[in-house]
């Protein structure tokens, strides 16, 4: 579901052309992601978990052609980091998409037309989603690129017990069941860098900082009290 989720989100995108000064929206550009229109049940951050949503994936999409955006020194507008660390992309370069609260903008402001080139591909065994962004050279020759560095460690929160009162994991008052591990949070500094035409750093400038909070381990109680039993009673003859 993810897999198709991610080619029909890059597909919508693929060949796109953007004039001098026109902004792009994703949400816009992708569309809903609903099961009509071919995307699949996979799952996806919401409210700092994980859950199985329609369309789940497609933030791998965005945070992707974020990168190449940044890289490509275009104008962000907007763009928003998810609650929990990606694992497909640095700390502090995602940019996650919802159809009805979260979108990622961008401004063409090269004075030239932009196109944009999507690919899904396998690489090394992985399925990997790349943008290639064709338009006007850097008139100075400059690269860019953005640097994330993990400047606090949040650390684990003390665990979380809820009484498990319809006994789906464990029944007695004794018994715990763990059914999250939880995850430490970070404070996150991103830097814009810019490159002369040699590689060579001529500017390093903060953009914003990210913060993923931490989550507590999340135990389930029993609440029915486990009898004792009670020891035979030998008889006196």
């Amino acid at each position: 579901g993810r897999h198709q989720n991610i080619k029909l989100a890059s597909a919508a995108i693929n060949g796109k052309i953007y004039n001098p000064g026109e902004e792009f929206w994703y949400n816009a550009t992708v569309g809903q992601r609903t099961e009509a229109r071919g995307f699949q049940p996979a799952a996806a951050y919401s409210g700092g978990k994980t859950v199985t949503s329609i369309g789940g994936g497609i933030c791998q999409v965005s945070s992707t052609l974020y990168n190449a955006v940044v890289n490509a020194g275009l104008t962000v507008n907007k763009r928003t980091p998810h609650a929990i660390p990606s694992s497909y992309v640095d700390k502090g370069k995602d940019a996650t998409v919802s159809d009805d609260r979260y979108d990622f903008v961008f401004t063409n402001n090269t004075g030239a037309n932009i196109y944009i080139e999507t690919q899904f591909v396998k690489v090394k065994g992985y399925w990997t989603s790349r943008f290639i962004i064709y338009g006007r050279p850097d008139p100075n020759g400059y690269t860019y690129k953005l640097d994330s560095q993990v400047v606090e460690t949040i650390p684990l929160p003390e665990p979380t017990y809820k009484k498990d009162k319809n006994g789906e994991y464990v029944i007695y008052d004794d018994e715990t069941y763990q059914v999250s591990k939880g995850r430490e949070g970070y404070v996150v500094d991103v830097y814009l860098v810019t490159m002369d035409s040699n590689g060579l750093e001529i500017s390093r400038e903060k953009k914003y900082t990210d913060t993923y909070k931490a989550a507590a381990p999340i135990y389930y109680v029993g609440v029915t009290p486990r009898e004792t039993p009670i020891p035979d009673t030998p008889s006196i003859d």
